[in-house]
């Protein structure tokens, strides 16, 4: 018997495949196989595209991060990793990520290089609510 198990950031679930003895008392032509799968439900779009957005805004956070004041460089690594975490969830709660990304967006206002990343980003958590 075979185990298949989806990796861990993707929703392919976790396959089971093998064989046994199976009798039966009617005609039967060919092999016999059974199969079950048990999966995760897709992701929605709305969510991959806020994930992806996501990342994006973790990449330039790590390249501009020295303009920040220290003060606003920690905050926005604790809304960056509450968001994070949120955005793990198989249902984020929606109201809690836009909440979330207001008050980050505020703390790298200060930065060129990340608000327009950190508009994307909200803009994508908006989505999550239709």
């Amino acid at each position: 018997m075979a185990i298949f198990r989806g990796r861990g950031d993707s929703d392919d679930g976790v396959h089971v495949a093998g064989d046994s003895n199976q009798i039966n008392t009617g005609r039967i032509g060919g092999d016999m196989t059974q199969s079950n799968t048990i999966g995760r439900a897709p992701v929605s779009p709305a969510l991959a595209a806020a994930r992806a957005e996501f990342a994006r805004l973790r990449t330039a956070m790590d390249a501009h991060e020295g303009e920040l004041s220290a003060a606003d460089r920690a905050a926005a690594r604790r809304w960056l990793a509450r968001i994070g975490r949120e955005l793990g969830q198989p249902r984020p709660d929606s109201q809690q990520l836009a909440d979330d990304a207001d008050a980050l967006s505020t703390r790298v206002a200060t930065v060129a290089g990340l608000v327009t990343i950190a508009q994307a980003f909200v803009t994508s958590v908006q989505g999550l609510f239709s």
